[in-house]
């Protein structure tokens, strides 16, 4: 049982890590801001976090490593943004775009506590500014 259950991870790790196209489609998610000498987690607990507002409506982003191109797609029209970094490890996404000018932080992954977070993150001047959806608020597929 072990070995099927380490087999079946090590598939997956592999299908990732190969993954050209990944689409995280959204229904929901919770915008945040904080100040930027604090990391959003010291944030959270010292609760030093704001919550300005909640989005709602569909939120396509499209992950092109192919041609290191994001698609966002929303009731606002299409957008194209180029991927200028990509980090490896063990999240399904993690890499940072270009937007507005500033640099914008993509994570897609499992928390600590084991749930399934997309983030979005920036500085604006002295902010992090940013939104996260959770777990049954959005859903990803990988090609």
């Amino acid at each position: 049982m072990k070995n099927l259950f380490l087999s079946l991870v090590l598939v997956m790790v592999g299908l990732v890590a190969n993954s050209q196209v990944i689409t995280v489609t959204f229904t929901k998610c919770q915008n945040f801001t904080h100040h930027s000498n604090i990391s959003l987690v010291e944030a959270m607990n010292s609760n030093l976090i704001e919550y300005p507002y909640y989005t709602v409506g569909e939120h396509v982003f499209t992950f092109d490593f192919n041609t290191k191109v994001l698609t966002i797609k929303n009731s606002d029209g299409l957008f194209f943004y180029t991927i200028a970094n990509v980090k490896k490890n063990n999240n399904v996404i993690d890499c940072v775009i270009v937007y507005e000018g500033l640099k914008t932080i993509f994570l897609l992954g499992e928390t600590s506590d084991n749930q399934n977070q997309f983030l979005m993150g920036r500085n604006e001047g002295n902010q992090v500014v940013g939104f996260f959806s959770m777990n049954s608020d959005f859903n990803y597929t990988i090609k």
